[in-house]
């Protein structure tokens, strides 16, 4: 990682403390490049530029952005961001709640709701028997919303890269704080959020590892249960974060949130547990959000300084998507960096780390992510 980048990222964290917040990315016009291409390694012989340190700030055309000084916090739209209530979001999820994608990994995913947990949606290859065990990933909707339907691409592109999901709720609970998509069941008394409960991804990772252990059962020794990341986006991140406490959970990432951590004045929508935090973190995490624009943003610069020294963690910003732009696509790019992270620490490939870390680091030199990375460079597995 170059000095002068991690110069400059710890210059935003101060500038928030003294109450004079300022903004700086040199936004790339977004690559086409395809998932498969981007996660590819580089060549063992290629040596990554560093960034210029060209940290001008350009509004992204159609995005209108304003910076609350007191705080730091920005907020406002980008033009990859959709209007949620929209008609084509609207029409997006109807279309998604009866049509899974299979990805474009090499295993084509399924989705699957088992009559056996019958409040998890599951992502998985078709074929379970390629590749070996598949990591496991317990999700947790933004919104803690109870239906991982806004998240059908993306799920379905993580699974197709060999991990099996266990998403928290099903395609027929009715979409919170929308207009109904789906007429409720009379008499069907479950809830359209599970609010910051681990409870939901505990119950999944209960049922994964019974499920891995019954003799007959699809699932039978498929699952690699040593390695299990406690995944959500938004609210469904503070659920992600709580669960993560549990020891049979490897590894965390939160995406659009940050990690809790103890503060003299806490946010009060992400307060720190007691027991449980930012600054007790004790095993490989990342937070992922969208940049300034991200009402996540200040809050993950700073619960990344109260991470403690040689727990691997890795941050990274990417200002062109917002809070909720990565996943209406999803966006490639996104998703591309997300998989790496997790092939990094739940698989250990190589094409895994060399995204965020090393003197050949991919994404360091993207001028569309930021990303900073401290503890070990590798995870401990």
């Amino acid at each position: 990682m170059a000095a002068a980048f991690r110069k400059v990222r710890i210059g935003f964290a101060a500038a928030s403390r003294n109450r004079a917040f300022r903004l700086a990315w040199c936004l790339a016009a977004t690559s086409g490049a395809t998932l498969a291409a981007a996660q590819q390694p580089l060549p063992a012989e290629t040596v990554v530029p560093r960034p210029q340190e060209d940290w001008r700030w350009t509004v992204p055309q159609g995005a209108t952005i304003s910076i609350d000084r007191r705080t730091g916090i920005a907020s406002g739209s980008l033009a990859t961001e959709p209007v949620i209530t929209s008609r084509e979001h609207l029409a997006r999820l109807a279309d998604w709640r009866v049509h899974p994608y299979p990805g474009t990994g090499p295993s084509p995913s399924v989705r699957v709701e088992p009559a056996s947990a019958p409040m998890h949606t599951l992502f998985h290859p078709a074929k379970m028997s390629k590749g070996g065990k598949l990591p496991i990933i317990l999700w947790a909707n933004g919104n803690c919303r109870n239906t991982p339907v806004q998240y059908t691409r993306f799920l379905g592109e993580i699974a197709s890269q060999g991990y099996f999901i266990i998403a928290n709720g099903r395609n027929d609970i009715p979409y919170f704080g929308l207009p109904t998509l789906v007429a409720p069941t009379p008499g069907d008394r479950r809830p359209v959020r599970t609010v910051n409960d681990p409870a939901p991804l505990i119950a999944g990772l209960e049922w994964a590892i019974g499920e891995n252990a019954r003799l007959g059962g699809p699932y039978h020794r498929r699952l690699d249960t040593k390695h299990v990341v406690a995944m959500g986006q938004s609210c469904g991140g503070v659920q992600a974060f709580r669960a993560a406490k549990d020891a049979r959970i490897h590894a965390i990432a939160v995406l659009n949130n940050w990690f809790p951590f103890e503060a003299p004045s806490p946010h009060p929508a992400n307060p720190p547990a007691p027991d449980w935090s930012a600054n007790m973190l004790n095993k490989p995490g990342a937070m992922f959000t969208g940049g300034p624009i991200d009402l996540a943003y200040t809050l993950a610069e700073s619960a990344f300084a109260a991470v403690p020294a040689g727990v691997p963690v890795v941050k990274v910003h990417m200002p062109t998507m917002g809070h909720t732009g990565a996943y209406t696509g999803p966006d490639v790019r996104w998703t591309a960096a997300v998989v790496s992270w997790l092939d990094w620490v739940a698989k250990s490939l190589p094409r895994g780390k060399v995204a965020f870390a090393g003197p050949r680091c991919g994404l360091c030199a993207d001028s569309d992510f930021w990303i900073e990375v401290k503890g070990a460079e590798q995870p401990a597995r």
